[in-house]
């Protein structure tokens, strides 16, 4: 064979075996490093490496690691949609949705002990029905079976027309005035608050009476157990 053919094979045969060896180096060294820089580093220099693919795994991984960090190093709301929003996909995703709602849940539950009813317990349990404040709330809700009774009415038209006349007299205190319908035909409307608990509904028929409006407790059927 003419060696002057064999001197180019050799010298590329050596070019394709060092540009192996480079690779390989090169991964092992960024496997080292364990660092985003390494990696990104790797797959710019060696794109189309048996590696790259793993490298870029990696490199996803790392980003998606180091955005849940902030996220739980801010640990608030603001802090956790950051992360789902530049991590929609990330293996914290779902954790991520948990803390948003759990902050979410503790601040309504905060905001709510400044003015507890059983509308406002209902409207929270509605809203997140999960929880140790749900537990919280459910617990408390089960305290409201007493009803403030105002007035009755022999029809619904009346009985509405005097229950608007109460909600916009009393509505702060009472929070809300409903119309009982009659449950059987010999009896009427009835005019009352909403559900409370019997101290509140106590204290609540105190202070309408010395406002001299009428009232008497009464126990909601549907609560009362």
């Amino acid at each position: 064979m003419n060696i002057r053919l064999l001197i180019p094979l050799a010298a590329c045969v050596g070019l394709a075996l060092a540009g192996c060896g480079t690779g390989e180096w090169d991964w092992n060294k960024a496997s080292a490093a364990n660092t985003l820089a390494a990696y990104q580093s790797f797959v710019q220099n060696h794109p189309n490496d048996k590696h790259a693919d793993d490298a870029r795994g990696r490199i996803l991984a790392l980003q998606d690691q180091q955005a849940w960090e902030t996220a739980q190093k801010a640990a608030s709301i603001e802090g956790y949609q950051g992360y789902l929003s530049s991590e929609s996909g990330g293996s914290h995703a779902e954790q991520a949705q948990y803390e948003i709602t759990a902050r979410r849940r503790a601040a309504a539950w905060k905001a709510l002990q400044s003015d507890v009813s059983a509308a406002s317990l209902q409207s929270f349990l509605k809203q997140f029905p999960q929880g140790p404040e749900a537990v919280l709330a459910r617990r408390q809700l089960r305290d409201f079976d007493y009803r403030v009774e105002l007035a009755d009415a022999r029809n619904e038209s009346s009985a509405e027309a005097k229950r608007a006349r109460l909600q916009g007299r009393y509505g702060t205190l009472l929070h809300e005035v409903v119309v009982m319908a009659p449950k059987a035909p010999a009896t009427g409307y009835r005019i009352t608050s909403g559900l409370m608990s019997q101290a509140t509904a106590n204290s609540t028929c105190a202070t309408l009476e010395r406002s001299h409006q009428s009232c008497k407790l009464i126990q909601d059927p549907q609560t009362s157990g």
